[in-house]
């Protein structure tokens, strides 16, 4: 319960919401995917007089903490020999930052490990194959923080082509540190030529549903575990996540800490 701990709630609110979270839980079903129960929690707390963003601080501390390291993290991406699988290894790591999961990485630790190690499920070629014709690429977005290091990746697919249009889709609202439009713009990612900025209409996580208004897409990438698991069934999207828990490993194959680039299928 980090978001009730960072609003400035009385204790007779936070027992009423510790109420009304145990009954939604006791009711929840099995079917649900624990994004939306996670988005559930967060309007009860901004129900009660939480902050409507109780994460706005942390979420700019974790931009300016990747922006230290962006530099020497740009220079690796230009000076590799396989500048784009650099791109997409680094963009992954910034996974890491994730104030919702049980288990917290450490970036630079991340960082050194994917070096050694790659990816655990790594789709690399099929990502290549359909890179290469793309001309409206959409990129949706999970953390702050992680955002910075998703800079190296666009900038990348940008550079490969210079007809090229990346869409990053954004959260409506604040859900734990998920980027939103206006943590978008902070980033700067409004600034890089041929970028534009899509904002998903509905509140909460993006959904299968979601994907149908994503026109023209020639491909399909999505960051971050909470978007794998709401969208792991839809065919023709690239995720990228750091595995944060032993369900979604044991689903995968893999262990907690793997690097993950997995095709969906088409």
């Amino acid at each position: 319960m980090n978001e009730m701990e960072m609003s400035d709630l009385d204790e007779p609110r936070r027992r009423d919401i510790l109420t009304r979270v145990l009954s939604l839980l006791e009711g929840a079903s099995y079917d649900n995917e624990p994004t939306v129960i996670a988005h559930e929690i967060h309007r009860i707390i901004e129900g009660q007089g939480g902050e409507k963003d109780p994460y706005l601080e942390l979420k700019r501390r974790s931009n300016g903490r990747a922006m230290e390291i962006y530099p020497d993290l740009l220079n690796r991406v230009r000076s590799a020999g396989d500048p784009l699988r650099e791109a997409i290894l680094l963009a992954t790591c910034g996974n890491v930052i994730d104030y919702g999961a049980k288990n917290l990485l450490d970036l630079e630790d991340t960082i050194e490990m994917a070096e050694k190690k790659g990816f655990s499920v790594d789709d690399l070629e099929a990502f290549k194959e359909i890179e290469k014709t793309a001309r409206t690429i959409y990129y949706i977005v999970d953390n702050s923080g992680e955002i910075i290091l998703d800079k190296l990746l666009i900038g990348e697919l940008l550079r490969r082509r210079g007809d090229r249009r990346v869409k990053v889709v954004v959260k409506k609202d604040p859900v734990l540190n998920d980027i939103t439009a206006q943590d978008a713009r902070e980033a700067g990612i409004h600034e890089i030529e041929g970028v534009e900025i899509v904002e998903i209409p509905d509140p909460g996580w993006i959904t299968p549903d979601h994907l149908k208004d994503l026109k023209g897409a020639d491909m399909i990438i999505s960051k971050g575990q909470g978007n794998f698991e709401g969208l792991s069934e839809v065919k023709g999207i690239f995720f990228l996540l750091v595995c944060k828990c032993e369900i979604v490993g044991e689903f995968l194959g893999v262990d907690v800490g793997d690097m993950i680039l997995k095709y969906s299928g088409g």
